[in-house]
């Protein structure tokens, strides 16, 4: 209650402080770098194949199994992530934050590339 009174009785002390803290905030939101449309690129590569007439328990077996032994073997891969459907596998990688996601696509594009001329359907 003290501390009420004494904003109370020093309401333009208070308003001033208030004013200052105010400005000061306007002062370093202006000031920060902000876009309003950054360029974040996310490195998450995704790899879908389609095989007409595969089922998922087969799609999961031949398809999504081989590739992500594959992908494993690439450097920075936090994550995989796999989902089979009807005719066809999604398989989606997440690496850490890099400089170059063109580099990593075409690791990625390899790596399918050489999984696939080992299986067969």
């Amino acid at each position: 209650m003290k501390f009420l009174n004494l904003v109370i009785d020093h309401s333009r002390a208070t308003l001033s402080i208030m004013l200052l803290i105010l400005i000061a905030g306007a002062g370093s939101r202006l000031s920060m770098p902000v876009e309003l449309n950054p360029n974040v690129t996310l490195p998450v590569v995704m790899v879908m194949v389609r095989h007409d007439g595969i089922s998922p328990e087969d799609g999961a077996r031949l398809l999504v199994r081989p590739i992500e032994k594959e992908l494993k073997t690439l450097d920075g891969l936090e994550e995989i992530k796999s989902t089979a459907q009807e005719s066809m596998v999604v398989v989606t990688a997440e690496f850490e934050v890099a400089d170059n996601i063109k580099e990593i696509v075409a690791e990625v594009r390899e790596a399918v590339k050489s999984c696939q001329s080992r299986v067969s359907l």
